[in-house]
């Protein structure tokens, strides 16, 4: 008798292949997903926070100002007032109040909040205290700009859930003179 048949063996041996198989696939199907989601994430809220500093860098970069007066103005470390004419009645204003960044185009008045995810700074330079937001530079010659966002304010930083970015510019103040 020379018949070729599956044993049970060979059965069970086959179904346990096919679902190591199966639950790899699956494995690395919700691995990709959970991956992409929390990078669309972080990129969401490096996408707003690059938009906030390009804002501020296009408007300083119009400044009025001369050698005495740059036309920056840091009444605190969580407000800049940009000065857009020499009649001194056209200041842009930013501005944190809280966990959101708020842009006023006309020093006051009217307010459009650019960002409601901003956070507390983190200790960025090592010496004990968290980065303000506006800060001017040893020399004076220009505005330091730091900003940090996480994606959901109200809960605790997660690299996986819930990312922070922080990014810093510096403002260089442009010294105008007429004489």
């Amino acid at each position: 008798m020379n018949k070729r048949t599956i044993t049970l063996i060979e059965l069970i041996l086959a179904i346990v292949l096919l679902g190591v198989i199966i639950l790899s696939a699956t494995a690395i199907d919700v691995a990709s997903r959970y991956f992409f989601k929390s990078s669309d994430t972080k990129t969401q809220v490096l996408n707003e926070v690059s938009f906030i500093l390009e804002h501020i860098q296009k408007n300083a970069s119009q400044a009025t100002g001369w050698i005495d007066d740059s036309g920056f103005n840091l009444p605190s470390s969580t407000r800049l007032l940009i000065r857009e004419d020499f009649d001194n009645d056209t200041w842009v204003e930013y501005r944190r109040q809280r966990n959101r960044f708020r842009f006023s185009p006309d020093g006051g008045t009217n307010w459009e909040t650019l960002s409601s995810r901003i956070v507390d700074n983190p200790d960025i330079d090592g010496d004990g205290f968290p980065e303000p937001v506006f800060s001017l530079s040893p020399s004076g010659t220009e505005i330091i700009v730091t900003l940090t966002a996480r994606y959901d304010p109200s809960r605790s930083y997660d690299s996986k859930t819930n990312p922070q970015v922080s990014l810093q510019t510096r403002l260089f103040l442009g010294e105008h003179s007429f004489n």
